[in-house]
């Protein structure tokens, strides 16, 4: 999920400038690394995507992803989403 684009949906939704200041600095300050057995990686950012496990994290990707069956719908397109992952049976 694109950061930008989210910020745009919110803005579209009249979410006021303080609440998207909020979470556009929480984005910004948001780390990832992978731990195996006790060893960590070095820490790189995350440019895209919600934090897991985040309290906002299912409202924000519902607002991201709301209008997706209509941005399709205007493109007399239909979604598809093939279990085996196999193109052909769309």
């Amino acid at each position: 999920m694109n950061h930008s684009a989210l910020f745009i949906k919110l803005m579209d939704r009249l979410i006021p400038v303080q609440v998207l200041s909020i979470l556009e600095n929480s984005f910004a300050m948001c780390l990832s690394c992978v731990k195996w057995g006790s060893v960590f990686s070095q820490f790189s950012e995350l440019n895209a995507g919600v934090r897991q496990g985040g309290v906002l994290s299912p409202y924000l990707f519902s607002i991201f992803i709301d209008d997706l069956p209509n941005n399709n719908n205007n493109n007399n397109e239909h979604i598809c989403i093939a279990q085996n992952k196999n193109p052909q049976m769309c």
